[in-house]
């Protein structure tokens, strides 16, 4: 059940303890820093070690065109939801703003 309120645990952490300058769409690029960067120290282990930490980025069984699809899924996903985050938060603080 703790994953379906993480999106507005989320949200209302961004709203409480965010910048203080607000959040801008440049922050939903910082925050793809680590899971690319992650996605990329999976790959490399995983090919010295065969071990792969997720099914779908197993190689072996799905080869690497299937893999970087998902991973690309992945990505756009959140990206997709940091931008609804930021947008969220930002319409908040205009809301409290104009109050």
């Amino acid at each position: 059940a703790l994953p379906i309120f993480m999106p507005a645990v989320y949200v209302l952490f961004a709203l409480a303890f965010g910048p203080r300058g607000g959040l801008t769409y440049r922050h939903v690029v910082l925050w793809l820093i680590f899971p690319v960067l992650y996605g990329a120290y999976s790959l490399v282990r995983g090919a010295a070690t065969g071990f792969y930490p997720y099914p779908f980025v197993d190689v072996a069984g799905l080869g690497y065109p299937a893999v970087l699809h998902n991973m690309a899924l992945l990505v756009g996903g959140f990206a997709l939801f940091g931008t609804a985050v930021v947008g969220l938060v930002r319409a908040a603080q205009n809301l409290r703003a104009g109050s």
